[in-house]
């Protein structure tokens, strides 16, 4: 399987492009742990690639 035609059944079928949503999950991600946790902005952007 190639990289474009992934890149377009993925954007067809969620309606963004994989590293959209990969980058908006970890937002996402990275802001429940900013509210839910002690952690300090440096260490929760550490832990927001993985």
């Amino acid at each position: 399987m190639n990289k474009n035609y992934f890149s377009k059944y993925f954007h067809l079928a969620i309606g963004k492009t994989p590293i959209t949503y990969i980058n908006e999950y970890r937002c996402q991600k990275a802001a429940e742990l900013l509210k839910s946790s002690d952690l300090k902005v440096l260490d929760v952007s550490f832990f927001s690639w993985l």
